[in-house]
Parts: structure tokens; C-alpha cells; sequence
């Protein structure tokens, strides 16, 4: 598709990024252990590698400790390489939720509500920029808003039409998104999988469009 010819087109240093490590965080669990409460977490590493006894920081509270365990299925391992799905324990009791993020201690990604992005429209209802919708990236959702279309990409002749009001279906454009709350990212250059993300129709949950990180 010709989504998918720009996507391909864009330089990418390498298909997988395994130096910062992002781990979005779908879901946690507490186990009843002997006379204790263990807390597991669960996620995929989207890039970067993890192991036993690294320093990590939980974002967006900031909070630095260690991993103690790491698990893949029921299997303990002393290490873990990107997209790889695992559950692990960290050494402190702390409160880790959904659509949080696992990271080095100093590799941040960005943590912004504002960002530039190319998206791919699906829906037959044109984009509206008076309407709100949903964002999901990195396992976070929360509402967002497109603020200026920047251009769209004319598909005959890969052109930029400027100044353009709307965008249709199978459109290509380049946008302004605001989002209600902070959201976590990279860049789609840098790292495609905390790069990208899809809105989405609050009231009959369709997609409306994928979109990567400019």
C-alpha cells in the first residue's frame, strides 16, 4: 500500500532498537507467596534487553530500583532480549500500573503531550479537527485531539498539498496531535514500536487511523 511504500521510505537505524529499553506495562499481578505478597509485572520488551539485578526507572513516577526476578512463561531466566513478552519482580514494593514504562535509569524517552506525526486515514468519516479521540501507544490510552493538519501527501504524485482542512479515507497527512495527558514516546526513526500508535472512535471503538512519531 502506498501507507506502507512511506513507512518503508523513512530511515530507520536498523529494525530493532536494542540499546534503549522500553517496556510498556499491560498488566500486574499479586501472587500470595508463603507469609508475603509478590507483585508481578507483565510486558514486552520493545527494545533494549533486560537482567536480573539491572537498575530500571518506572515512568511516569520516576521511581528508580532493581529487577529480582525475570520470568519467561513459568521459566526463570537471568535474561531477556528485545520482543520478548516476560513478567517480572522488582526488589522495591512499588505501584506500577498499565501504560506505564520500564526503563535504564537515564535513557529517557520523551514524555510530552504535543507531537508532530504521519498518519494513515481509514475511516470513511473524514478527519475532524473539532472532535476528540482516542490515542493508544505504549499500551496507554487517554484522549488526544488533532490540532493542525501540516499537509496531505497527494498519492499520484507523492506531493504535499499545504494548508489542506481535510483529510479522507487512505489519506496520507501530516498532523499536530495534543493529548489530554503526558504519553511516552520515541520517534518513529529511532524506534518503530514506541514510535507508533492508532486513534481510535470512542463510541463504536473503530480505527480511525495508525499514525508514526515524526
Amino acid at each position: 500500500s502506498d501507507f506502507l511504500t512511506t513507512l518503508e521510505n523513512i530511515h530507520v537505524h536498523g529494525d530493532e532498537n536494542n540499546i534503549d529499553l522500553r517496556i510498556p506495562i499491560q498488566f500486574s499481578d499479586v501472587v500470595s507467596k508463603e507469609n508475603h505478597l509478590e507483585r508481578y509485572f507483565f510486558g514486552k520488551i520493545l527494545s533494549g534487553n533486560l537482567k536480573k539485578g539491572d537498575s530500571v526507572r518506572i515512568l511516569p513516577s520516576g521511581i528508580e530500583t532493581k529487577v529480582q526476578n525475570i520470568f519467561l512463561g513459568n521459566k526463570l531466566t537471568n535474561s531477556s532480549e528485545t520482543k520478548a513478552s516476560i513478567s517480572f519482580t522488582l526488589e522495591d514494593q512499588v505501584d506500577v500500573s498499565r501504560g506505564d514504562m520500564i526503563i535504564k535509569p537515564y535513557n529517557f524517552p520523551k514524555i510530552e503531550n504535543k507531537f508532530e506525526a504521519m498518519i494513515c486515514w481509514f475511516s470513511l468519516d473524514k478527519l475532524n479537527i473539532s472532535r476528540k479521540y482516542l490515542i493508544l501507544m505504549n499500551n496507554k490510552q487517554c484522549y488526544a485531539k488533532i490540532q493542525n493538519i501540516r499537509y496531505v501527501v497527494d498519492l499520484m504524485t507523492m506531493s504535499r498539498e499545504g494548508l489542506s482542512n481535510s483529510v479522507k479515507v487512505n489519506n496520507i497527512a501530516k498532523v499536530e496531535i495534543r493529548t489530554a495527558e503526558e504519553v511516552m514516546f520515541d520517534k518513529y526513526a529511532q524506534n518503530r514500536l514506541t514510535g507508533s500508535f492508532i486513534l481510535i472512535d470512542e463510541f463504536n471503538n473503530k480505527t480511525l487511523c495508525a499514525g508514526v512519531i515524526a
